[in-house]
């Protein structure tokens, strides 16, 4: 297995649901594993939620 540690990509949203940032890192590990044959793994830190 290699693994490789990129940039992380930070999301901020004033307006944005959960529902739809869910639906946005789904959508771009579909098309990064569509494109490149490659499967990312998301480490996500949820702030402001309870």
């Amino acid at each position: 297995m290699i693994e490789v540690e990129l940039q992380s990509l930070k999301l901020q949203s004033l307006t944005a649901t959960a529902e739809e940032v869910a639906t946005l890192v789904e959508t771009a590990k579909d098309t990064v594993r569509r494109k490149y044959g490659l499967l990312l793994e998301e480490e996500i830190q949820y702030v402001g939620f309870v």
